[in-house]
């Protein structure tokens, strides 16, 4: 019996299990007399050596610090929701995860997150961020090296970028706006964020592969708020014949709310991400697609490229793509790392 299959019967994590083992850091009270009494039931005794050798590692410690564009954005919930799985499964290597929460358009907040994590001497930095000239300065005074995951930033101290391809993601929305779509139809594009590059690229690749007598009629900021979303719907829907509204970022919750209310059968929805209101509208057909990017994964890959870099020194490559996906009513499928986390 290893820890391995430990987490196999109990449905856990490898990091859980060894939390349990050794006594060391909160488990669900549950959960916990799962894991003893399989434990118990299977006769498993740690392997002192390998315990010894564990302990030994941790006398060098690794903070990774991380700075996530994610307050009231449900897309990065589920990145960071990645990142903790990623710290918890090297959680024996000494590494460890310091997590600053930002919201995407306030640049204060990111700045005094990055001073926070100076005073916390992390040895690498994670960030999804829209940076600036002032960002990109504190970041690169910081000393220390950065992947970008999920935004690409442009800074002389970055070894890595982890995100999707935003060009594919916009040419796989227009190969299935020309299929569900006639000639000569309009489009209403919702972006989160002009200042967001993948989502600039995201039109781009629309547009390179739409159906050449479609119409944009807006292309529409939402600044990913829900509110602004709903009303910027709404009142396309009241002022404009429109056939297919493509959301492009987050917000989208809002703006499905006011295309549900109209109820217009004939009405096509192309998003981006997936959350219980787009899985909730792709299964009750008003939402035709998504393109997910799967930010689960991004974010185990990000701390499993920190730990390669600090702990293995390896070189790692410049940009690590995770393929986009489309999601159908009958086709929404974990990705990889889900099923990874699930097996332990």
């Amino acid at each position: 019996m290893t820890i391995k299959e430990i987490a196999e019967k109990a449905h856990t994590s490898r990091g859980t299990v060894d939390r349990v083992i050794h006594n060391r850091g909160k488990v669900n009270p549950e959960l916990k007399e799962t894991i003893l009494k399989i434990i118990k039931e299977y006769g498993y005794e740690p392997n002192v050596a390998g315990r010894s050798l564990s302990l030994s590692s941790k006398e060098k410690q690794y903070k990774i610090g991380a700075v996530i564009s994610s307050l009231n954005h449900s897309f990065f919930g589920q990145l960071i929701d990645g990142l903790k799985a990623g710290a918890e499964r090297f959680l024996n290597s000494g590494i460890s995860l310091i997590l600053k929460e930002v919201n995407m358009f306030n640049k204060e907040e990111a700045l005094r997150a990055l001073d926070e994590l100076k005073k916390d001497n992390v040895n690498i930095l994670i960030l999804s961020l829209i940076v600036d000239e002032e960002l990109t300065k504190k970041i690169e005074e910081f000393g220390v090296k950065v992947i970008a995951l999920n935004i690409d930033i442009n800074l002389k101290n970055k070894i890595c970028f982890i995100g999707c391809d935003y060009l594919n993601s916009g040419r796989l929305a227009a190969n299935v706006a020309n299929l569900i779509l006639k000639d000569n139809s309009n489009i209403c594009m919702i972006v989160g964020s002009f200042d967001h590059e993948g989502q600039q690229k995201r039109i781009q690749g629309f547009k390179e592969v739409m159906n050449k007598t479609f119409t944009i009629v807006d292309e529409l900021e939402n600044l990913e708020n829900d509110e602004l979303s709903y009303k910027e719907v709404k009142e396309e829907i009241n002022n404009k014949k429109i056939d297919l509204f493509y959301f492009l970022g987050a917000g989208l919750n809002g703006g499905l709310k006011a295309i549900r209310e109209n109820n217009d059968k004939n009405l096509r929805v192309i998003t981006v991400d997936n959350n219980k209101m787009v899985e909730s509208c792709l299964k009750d057909g008003l939402v035709t697609c998504s393109i997910v990017q799967h930010p689960y994964t991004q974010g185990v890959k990000s701390i499993e490229y920190a730990y390669m870099h600090l702990l293995k020194a390896k070189e790692l490559p410049k940009v690590k793509i995770i393929e986009n996906s489309v999601f159908f009513k009958e086709s929404i499928i974990p990705h990889l790392y889900n099923k990874e986390e699930k097996n332990g």
